[in-house]
């Protein structure tokens, strides 16, 4: 399963089903990390990438004179030497319905984008270990051997240690789950939702040096937990204020500091349909939760829960992005190929 990457690495996880060796093979020689392949059921790979944008691997698992060999994997990784635009997937929750998981993952495999960031809630339960296999990774294996996987943790996950694991994101030992990565012109950000994120927190503070420093020409921020949400999840009390603090907090402490600094969009999962929503403060606010969990519809009072709302679908889709120039395009897509919503950004002055 690939991980972050960047000009000068990739990252690739291994797992194999008893203790084994593994190596990570390229089709120009042989990479092995002595810190991450010697006998054990996980395996982390952080090497050098080849020059040039095409990357060919394997994967040979070796144990009492037995080796096994995966196929040759071709990956495409993005470069800013290609002059090609940035395309990038996000979408969430996919759990434990198989099936619609496997038709998304499969649908978002031909489009080729240049990583995915997926917002969380993969498995029902991740503290149990069989789930991952069995519900995100079984199902969607092709995706994940050829496309890289940027994670936002979920509720779903319930912190389980194996999630640190799994995934490389763009922190220095790979196991950070808030993260911040320029590739091309854009800034990527993922953070915890469900961490405090007030004025005086290292999570604020980091996440605010973030912002300001950057010169990207767009800003996306992803997380699990929607600040505005049409959802039953989203209910409000008498005065507007939702119930639920992780919504409180995205929208009173992290919306405003995006906002601040120009951000393009807040893109969570968390509810089970699709919906972009336009408030005030100038910073786009979608809901992609149709990566295979059970959807959901919207309630008659919906307006009471988010009166920016300006699109809605009860629908399996993936979002796809595509940065040209000083704009940036999203079309979010259905696993047959319908367009339901179409939404394009032009470049933020980030003085």
């Amino acid at each position: 399963m690939l991980g972050a990457y960047n000009d000068g690495y990739f990252t690739v996880t291994c797992r194999t089903n008893i203790p084994a060796d593994v190596t990570l093979r390229t089709a120009g020689g042989a990479f092995e990390t002595v810190s991450s392949s010697p006998r054990g059921l996980l395996h982390r790979f952080n090497v050098p990438r080849p020059a040039g944008r095409l990357l060919r691997y394997r994967m040979e698992a070796s144990r009492d004179g037995v080796t096994r060999k995966t196929p040759w994997y071709d990956v495409d990784l993005w470069t800013p030497e290609s002059g090609d635009n940035l395309r990038f997937v996000a979408m969430g929750d996919s759990r434990s319905l198989i099936e619609p998981w496997r038709q998304v993952a499969a649908a978002v495999l031909p489009v080729k984008p240049d990583l995915v960031v997926f917002v969380g809630d993969m498995v029902a339960d991740g503290r149990n270990d069989w789930e991952w296999d069995e519900q995100f990774i079984g199902p969607s294996g092709d995706l994940l051997r050829t496309i890289p996987m940027y994670p936002v943790i979920g509720n779903h996950e319930n912190s389980a240690p194996v999630y640190n694991e799994l995934f490389h994101s763009p922190t220095p030992d790979g196991r950070g789950l808030n993260w911040a990565q320029t590739i091309g012109d854009v800034l990527l950000i993922g953070v915890v939702g469900h961490e405090s994120f007030a004025p005086d927190t290292d999570n604020y503070q980091w996440l605010e040096k973030a912002l300001a420093e950057s010169d990207a020409k767009f800003i996306f921020v992803f997380t699990h937990y929607p600040p505005w949400s049409s959802g039953g999840n989203a209910n409000v009390d008498e005065d507007g204020i939702p119930y639920d603090k992780t919504r409180h907090q995205a929208q009173t402490v992290i919306l405003p500091l995006l906002a601040k600094y120009g951000a393009t969009a807040f893109i969570a999962g968390h509810d089970h349909f699709y919906e972009r929503s336009e408030p005030p403060s100038g910073v786009t606010c979608v809901v992609t939760g149709g990566a295979g969990a059970p959807l959901y519809g919207r309630p008659e009072n919906f307006q009471e829960n988010n009166p920016h709302s300006a699109v809605f679908a009860q629908e399996l889709h993936y979002c796809l992005l595509e940065v040209s120039g000083d704009t940036c395009t999203m079309q979010v897509v259905t696993p047959v190929g319908e367009t339901i919503d179409t939404r394009t950004w032009q470049a933020r002055d980030p003085r």
